[in-house]
């Protein structure tokens, strides 16, 4: 069962609707740019293969931003768990994770900065992190996908909405 905050969390605020136009639409169906690799190993999970091929893109996705995110000063404790959780996930539905970091360079969404970028210089970064997931949550939701879900609420919607909120609000 979905509790309604869950629920709302995932669907998002005016903010996140306002920024829809602004991120790239992740959890659609498979294209030729699909950042899956074609061969799906068959897990036995459940899903339709389709189901978890837009699963694992949208994952990737997030991977890869996360990754590129926490090369930043001070990002490292902050998403270390959610990449290991997003890593995992992608595996048990039958994916590859993406790890090499020149694809991680080449695939973000998040703005190339200087190395020596705060991880909290830029709210609008996080907030590209966070409208993925949102969207890939919803996708996983209509899906019946509820382990990808409840990963992208607990593990990616959650904390990141938390550190954007310190950053606006406290530092």
């Amino acid at each position: 069962m979905i509790s309604a905050m869950d629920y709302d969390r995932v669907t998002g605020s005016p903010l996140e609707q306002d920024m829809s136009e602004t991120v790239v639409e992740i959890a659609s169906a498979p294209s030729e740019n699909s950042l899956y690799l074609p061969e799906l190993r068959d897990t036995g999970i459940g899903l339709h293969d389709e189901e978890r091929i837009r699963a694992v893109d949208a994952l990737n996705q997030l991977l890869v931003d996360a990754q590129a995110l926490s090369s930043r000063p001070g990002a490292q404790n902050d998403l270390s768990d959610m990449i290991s959780a997003l890593d995992r996930r992608i595996r048990v539905l039958g994916g590859d994770p993406i790890r090499d970091m020149e694809d991680v360079s080449d695939l973000t969404l998040v703005s190339d900065v200087p190395p020596d970028t705060p991880a909290a210089a830029s709210s609008a970064d996080w907030r590209i992190l966070l409208d993925g997931a949102r969207q890939a949550a919803r996708t996983a939701l209509d899906e019946g996908d509820h382990a990808t879900y409840h990963l992208l609420a607990r593990t990616v919607i959650e904390p990141v909405e938390t550190l954007i909120w310190q950053m606006t609000c406290v530092g």
